[in-house]
C-alpha cells in the first residue's frame, strides 16, 4: 500500500515536470532579462481602471505624475468619470464607446483625433476604436481594443473572432499602426502569435521580457495581458509598466522617437 502511493506520487511529480517544461517552452522569450527599459516622459499610456477601482486618487496621481499624450482607460463606469474629472478636464480630444457589463473605453487625447471610426469587430460588444493622429511629425493609426476574456466557451470564440477580423483591417492600413488595450490574451498564445504574424506588429513588451499587468494583486500568478503593439516602422524610446493605480490592472505607457 505504501509503495502504491509513492509510486503515484513520483507519477505526479513527473508529470508536473513535463508540464513544466512544456509550458517554459511557451514563455521562455518572454522571462526576465537584462534590458534597459529607460523613458523621459510618456506619449502614450493604457490603463484598464477596473471598474471596482475604490481608489481612483491613484490613476490620478499617476496621470498627474506622466501627463501622458495620448490615454487610452477601459472599463470606465459614470461614477469613475465623475470621480475622474480632472483627467478628463486634461484632453481636448476624445474617442469612446459602450463595451459591456455597463462600461465603456475612452481615448483621450492632446492631438486632434481625424478619420474617427467605431468599428464592429465580431460581437458587437467589443467595439474597435480606430482614428488617426499626427504625432512628432508622423501620422499613426491608433486602434483601441478590449476584446472579451476567454472565460466561457462563447467567450473563446468570440475573442478568436475578434482577432481574426481585427488582423484583416491592420493588413488594410497604409499608416503606421499603434495598438493598445487590455487584450485579455498573452504574447505566447496561439491566436495572440498569429495576430502578430498577420499584422507584422510587434509587442513593445518583447524587449522588457516578461512584465506582470495582471492580476496586481496577485503578483505569482501574473501574466502580461495588457499591450501596445507598434508597426515595426514605429521607433520607440522607452516602455514602462506600473505603478499601481487602484486597478486589478498595472498600466502600461511607451514613449515614441522622434
Amino acid at each position: 500500500m505504501l509503495g502504491s502511493f509513492w509510486y503515484s506520487q513520483v507519477h505526479l511529480i513527473l508529470l508536473n515536470a513535463i508540464t513544466l517544461g512544456v509550458n517554459f517552452q511557451f514563455i521562455r522569450t518572454w522571462l526576465p532579462r537584462r534590458y534597459d527599459c529607460k523613458y523621459k516622459g510618456f506619449d502614450i499610456a493604457s490603463v484598464n481602471t477596473w471598474k471596482e477601482n475604490k481608489n481612483r486618487e491613484k490613476l490620478i496621481d499617476y496621470v498627474r505624475q506622466h501627463d501622458p499624450d495620448i490615454l487610452l482607460l477601459m472599463e470606465v463606469t459614470s461614477e469613475m468619470k465623475q470621480e475622474c474629472r480632472e483627467i478628463f478636464s486634461l484632453y481636448s480630444y476624445s474617442l469612446s464607446h459602450y463595451v459591456r457589463d455597463g462600461f465603456e473605453i475612452w481615448l483621450l487625447s492632446r492631438q486632434p483625433l481625424k478619420d474617427t471610426d467605431i468599428l464592429e469587430v465580431g460581437y458587437s460588444d467589443t467595439p474597435l476604436l480606430s482614428c488617426k493622429v499626427h504625432f512628432h511629425g508622423h501620422d499613426y493609426r491608433i486602434f483601441s481594443a478590449h476584446p472579451r476574456p476567454a472565460i466561457s466557451k462563447d467567450y473563446y470564440v468570440a475573442r478568436q473572432t475578434y482577432f481574426t477580423e481585427f488582423a484583416k483591417i491592420v493588413q488594410k492600413e497604409k499608416l503606421p499602426v499603434i495598438a493598445l488595450g487590455d487584450f485579455n490574451s498573452v504574447p505566447w498564445e496561439d491566436h495572440f502569435e498569429k495576430f502578430l504574424a498577420e499584422t507584422d506588429l510587434a509587442s513593445t513588451m518583447g524587449a522588457c521580457g516578461y512584465r506582470i499587468t495582471w492580476p496586481r494583486y496577485f503578483w505569482p500568478a501574473g501574466v502580461p495581458m495588457d499591450h501596445i503593439l507598434i508597426s515595426k516602422s514605429v521607433k520607440k524610446s522607452g516602455i514602462k509598466v506600473g505603478p499601481n493605480v487602484g486597478s486589478d490592472h498595472y498600466p502600461v505607457a511607451i514613449s515614441l522617437k522622434d
